[in-house]
């Protein structure tokens, strides 16, 4: 069994930047250039996100949870008003990394 800071790593913020990246996409109409320089990332990441070839193990788990989806719209939303730079998404996302951890018990 991984640890769960490897887990977390290597699954979970893949999926969430995925979950985030397609938002972006699909809601708000970002170029995948435009999508991979706010979240400070390559184009070529970004096109894995979206082919789920990157994140794709813990995806399905992640958009099934009422607080992430929450999140999702929330940071999705702050980007596009230019309220969050990347320093400010990477805090957010440790702290939901926490939560997830904490409440969903995903391992």
């Amino acid at each position: 069994m991984r640890p769960l800071c490897e887990t977390i790593v290597k699954d979970i913020l893949p999926a969430f930047r995925a979950l985030i990246a397609r938002k972006l996409i699909e809601k708000y109409n970002f170029t995948q250039v435009e999508d991979a320089k706010k979240l400070e990332t390559t184009q070529p990441a970004i096109s894995y996100h979206l082919s789920s070839k990157r994140g794709c193990k813990r995806l399905t788990a992640l958009e099934s949870i009422f607080f992430v989806k929450d999140a999702v719209n929330k940071i999705t939303q702050d980007i596009v008003e230019s309220k969050i730079d990347f320093t400010n998404l990477t805090s957010v996302m440790h702290h939901i990394c926490k939560v997830i951890k904490n409440e969903y018990q995903i391992h």
